[in-house]
C-alpha cells in the first residue's frame, strides 16, 4: 500500500471513531436526561448501550492514532486529528437538526485548510532539505492489541535480571527517579560529591542532583552538537579533582 492511501485510509477511519465517539455520547445523554447529580441519574447513564458505544470509538481512535504516529509526521498528524471537528458539524445536521451556519461552515474550512497547509509544508521541508528526517515517537515501539491487556503475572524484575546477566534489579517509576537511586548509590561509594552536566540539559537532571545532595557542576558544550567542550572539561575536571562519575549528557 502506498503512503498516500495508507494516510488517506488511517486518518478517514480517525475521523470515524472520533465522531462515532461524539455522536455515541450525545445519545447517551439524551437518553439520560433529565440531568441530576444523582445516582439515579448515573445508573440511566450506565444502562445506555451508548455510553459503551463512546467507550468502543475512543479505543478504536486509540489504536488508529498511535498506528499513523508509526509512519506520518507529528505536526500535520495532529492537525489532522482535530478534522472531527467537522466530521461531528456535518453529521449533527441530520442526526440532531442541528443548523449549519455559515460561521460552522467558515470555521470547518479553516480547520480543512490548516490541516492541508501543515501537509504541504511537510512534505516541501522533506524534499528539499536532506537532513530534515523526523522519526515519530512511536516508531520503535510498536502498538499490538495485547498490549492493552498486559499479564500481570509476568515476572518483568527477574526476567529483565535474566536478559542483563545479573542476580536482581531495581525497578522505578521514571528516569528522574533511576537517577536519583544512582547518584545517591555512588554518593555512598566514594567520597567525591561533585555531578558535571552540560550548560544545556533538562531541569530533572539538576532536581535529581539536589535532592542527592550533591555539588552541581557546569560545563560548556561544543558550538555544533550536545555534546561536552573537551576543554572547558579538562579545566573544570582538574579544578574539581574529577567528578563524582563520567559527565551527564542530555543526549545520552
Amino acid at each position: 500500500m502506498s503512503r498516500g492511501k495508507f494516510y488517506l485510509i488511517g486518518f478517514f477511519a480517525l475521523i470515524v471513531f472520533d465522531t462515532f465517539s461524539q455522536v455515541c455520547f450525545k445519545m447517551a445523554a439524551l437518553q439520560g436526561e433529565p440531568f441530576q447529580i444523582e445516582i439515579e441519574w448515573l445508573i440511566r447513564v450506565f444502562q445506555t448501550p451508548w455510553l459503551y458505544g463512546a467507550i468502543i470509538g475512543y479505543l478504536g481512535a486509540f489504536i488508529t492514532w498511535m498506528t499513523l504516529l508509526r509512519h506520518a509526521p507529528v505536526g500535520p498528524a495532529f492537525a489532522a486529528s482535530h478534522l472531527e471537528v467537522v466530521g461531528v458539524i456535518v453529521i449533527s445536521v441530520p442526526l440532531f437538526g442541528e443548523v449549519l451556519s455559515s460561521f460552522h461552515m467558515f470555521g470547518a474550512i479553516l480547520v480543512v485548510a490548516g490541516v492541508v497547509c501543515l501537509a504541504q509544508s511537510e512534505t516541501n521541508l522533506m524534499f528539499t532539505s536532506d537532513s530534515a528526517v523526523e522519526i515519530p515517537p512511536t516508531a520503535g515501539l510498536p502498538l499490538y492489541l495485547k498490549d492493552l491487556f498486559p499479564s500481570w503475572s509476568d515476572n518483568f524484575p527477574q526476567k529483565l535480571a535474566e536478559f542483563l546477566g545479573v542476580s536482581t534489579v531495581g525497578i522505578e517509576c521514571s528516569g528522574t527517579a533511576s537517577l536519583i537511586v544512582i547518584l545517591e548509590t555512588l554518593s555512598r561509594l566514594s567520597t567525591r560529591k561533585n555531578v558535571v552536566i552540560p550548560a544545556y540539559t533538562c531541569p530533572l537532571v539538576i532536581f535529581a542532583i539536589v535532592k542527592s545532595h550533591l555539588q552541581l557542576r557546569v560545563c560548556d558544550t561544543c558550538p555544533d552538537s550536545f555534546e561536552l567542550d573537551p576543554q572547558a572539561l579538562a579545566k573544570l575536571c582538574d579544578a574539581i579533582r574529577w567528578p563524582l562519575f563520567p559527565p551527564i549528557s542530555v543526549a545520552g
